[in-house]
């Protein structure tokens, strides 16, 4: 059976864009808020969280 490849409309591709700029913005982000409010690392985060 043979599929059809269906590319994205002009509004789903904005929207994919948008979900793709927030994916590689967000790390730099919180590693930034996290230096500012603690002096933290993530490895340092993710050790305070630990699991639930």
């Amino acid at each position: 059976m043979k599929v059809k490849t269906r590319w994205l409309t002009p509004p789903e591709q904005r929207a994919w864009r948008a979900v793709v700029g927030v994916h590689q913005g967000l790390p730099g982000v919180l590693v930034r808020a996290l230096q500012d409010c603690g002096n933290l690392s993530i490895a340092d985060y993710v050790v305070l969280v630990g699991p639930h």
